[in-house]
């Protein structure tokens, strides 16, 4: 109904979420000009008043941050943290992590701690809320009104009147942001009821704003595919093979890891053997032949590049998301952001094997396996 009287399409609707750096909330849906004022009115008025509302420690009345809504809450995200404590994978990459950091708060996956989380108070709620939801750690995304409209919206939602409320003072020790591997750190878990294997395996790398970014980014989509090829494409072995490998370059101002994650039903022979095949992978990036790396790099890049002007045509919450990653981690004046089009498409073969043999060593990453318990 919301989205119908406001124009909206039946899309995803209203979308709020946690990432390492920022949190997000907004609407993932296109409104016609006509009502994107009205939309903008309630959506920010929720925020302008929940921000004055965290300010009263004695307010019985706050609809906002209560017992109750930290009671629902709390049991929503110890129920979350269950589903992935029961998930191998997820129980490999947080080991992975573990055995990655010493102190930097990517080693503690985004979901929660049993008891830190049990911990939790109304108080302390409000009191952490108090110091970090504040207009200078604030930013509004409107996507389609000219300046003029923009500064015109955001004044009638009175965000611009809010007080210049201090923010918390952030004291970060950076020597874990990129730590330095000098052998393979491994972890095995055996669990008990697990059918398959699952393997984890992590690389650091720089930080999102390194001059390296783009190469690692296009470097995530060519490691996939060569590693689906190669491993699953390339085995006769039944039931040894995978689906779908997932690798991702996770990064943020503070840290930077590229992820391989894959599953087998093979034993452990087959899984040590599916291991070497995606090490041999990464070591035929580094040196393997040219002229399949330039193909690989030139598709990587038009499809990367192509992505991002799809968001600007027909994803709002994505391109949002990619504007909000960008102001969370350094680039404020959004110039990453903006040349990313032309920086993607500047990435060469030569670019990305150098960026390859920088950080994918194969005698220097972290291992983590579930196996099933013998």
């Amino acid at each position: 109904m919301f989205r119908r009287y406001f124009g909206g399409s039946s899309g995803s609707g209203i979308n709020v979420h946690t990432e390492h750096s920022y949190t997000g909330y907004g609407h993932q849906d296109l409104f016609h000009a006509r009502h994107r004022n009205e939309v903008f009115q309630i959506m920010a008025g929720m925020v302008r008043d929940a921000m004055y509302d965290i300010r009263d420690m004695r307010n019985r009345d706050d609809a906002i941050v209560n017992a109750r809504a930290l009671s629902v809450e709390r049991s929503a995200v110890d129920n979350e943290t269950g589903l992935n404590d029961e998930w191998p994978g997820m129980a490999g990459y947080r080991a992975a992590l573990r055995a990655l950091y010493t102190t930097n708060p990517a080693r503690h996956w985004g979901d929660s701690d049993p008891e830190q989380l049990a911990r939790v108070k109304v108080g302390t709620m409000k009191q952490w809320a108090q110091v970090n939801c504040v207009p200078a750690t604030m930013c509004v995304v409107l996507i389609g009104p000219n300046q003029h409209d923009a500064v015109r919206m955001v004044r009638d939602a009175r965000l611009n009147e809010l007080p210049p409320w201090p923010a918390t003072s952030w004291s970060y020790n950076r020597s874990d942001d990129v730590p330095v591997l000098t052998d393979i750190r491994r972890i095995t878990t055996d669990r008990s009821g697990a059918t398959m294997h699952h393997v984890c395996m992590l690389w650091p790398t720089e930080t999102f704003s390194t001059r390296d970014a783009f190469a690692l980014e296009v470097l995530e989509g060519i490691l996939k595919d060569r590693i689906d090829a190669a491993l699953r494409e390339g085995n006769l072995v039944h039931p040894g093979g995978i689906y779908h490998s997932d690798v991702v370059w996770d990064c943020s101002s503070s840290h930077g890891v590229m992820l391989v994650e894959f599953a087998t039903r093979g034993d452990r022979a087959h899984c040590e053997y599916l291991i070497e095949r995606m090490l041999d992978v990464i070591s035929d990036i580094v040196s393997g032949p040219s002229s399949e790396l330039e193909e690989d790099v030139e598709d990587a890049t038009f499809f990367l590049a192509h992505l991002f002007l799809e968001h600007y045509r027909f994803s709002p919450g994505a391109l949002s998301d990619r504007i909000l990653m960008s102001l969370a981690n350094g680039d404020e004046d959004l110039s990453r952001f903006s040349s990313y089009y032309d920086d993607i498409r500047r990435v060469t073969h030569r670019m990305l094997r150098a960026v390859a043999a920088k950080y994918l060593h194969r005698d220097r990453f972290v291992c983590s396996v579930v196996r099933p318990a013998l």
